[in-house]
């Protein structure tokens, strides 16, 4: 149980931070800065995206508690805000609700975009936040938390290797690699928000849906 919930967590928040699509944004951000800039912007932007989601892992049912939020709304509200984000992935529509085109503007003018607007909103964005403190509020106990603080801790991680290679990495699969690899993502992120909004519902308006819905997490 332990080893799936961990690599559930993982898939699923990497699926929602999705560094190959922000490193497409970062290469273009940054066409200006040397290799080493780059690569520093890239270890910025990737810790400072570790410390925002600990921190919201860390006060996440505080923050639903204070503001008298229900898991199970919470669950629903934010399954909706995870399939929005799944459709830019998808590249269905546009929403900006991972960035908007004014950010990314401020992003091609900035001398350093590693803490806004690529490390926030683009890596540690309302959907990232929305999932860590949905897995935070699902599973309490300090052993689920370090578990969690080490997936937060593993998605960082690859981040950074995945943005400091980013030049690498485009010239070997080319921008229809990474436009594939953005819609498996993108996949991943909208059954997460369907399952999300569904549980969320059933415990609202169902009583419970234990018959028909399986958890979150017994998923993998």
């Amino acid at each position: 149980m332990e080893t799936a919930f961990f690599v559930q967590a993982l898939v699923g928040l990497f699926a929602v931070v999705d560094p190959f699509s922000a490193s497409t944004i970062f290469i273009v951000m940054t066409a200006d800065n040397t290799a080493g800039e780059r690569r520093a912007m890239a270890r910025r932007a990737s810790l400072v995206t570790l410390l925002v989601l600990v921190t919201f892992l860390l006060l996440g049912q505080t923050i639903l508690h204070f503001f008298s939020v229900s898991l199970a709304a919470f669950q629903v509200a934010g399954g909706l805000l995870l399939g929005l984000m799944s459709m830019d992935s998808l590249k269905a529509f546009r929403t900006g609700v991972r960035s908007t085109r004014y950010e990314k503007q401020e992003g091609v003018e900035k001398a350093d975009v590693s803490v806004t607007p690529l490390a926030v909103p683009l890596l540690a964005g309302p959907g990232a936040i929305s999932l860590v403190v949905l897995y935070a509020a699902e599973h309490p106990g300090l052993q689920a938390k370090a578990m969690l603080a080490l997936v937060v801790v593993v998605v960082s991680l690859l981040t950074w290797l995945i943005l400091r290679s980013a030049d690498r990495m485009v010239d070997l699969v080319g921008r229809t690699g990474f436009n594939v690899l953005s819609r498996l993502i993108g996949l991943v992120v909208l059954a997460i928000a369907v399952q999300y909004v569904f549980e969320g519902a059933s415990q609202m308006w169902g009583g419970g849906g234990s018959g028909t819905l399986v958890p979150l997490s017994s998923v993998m």
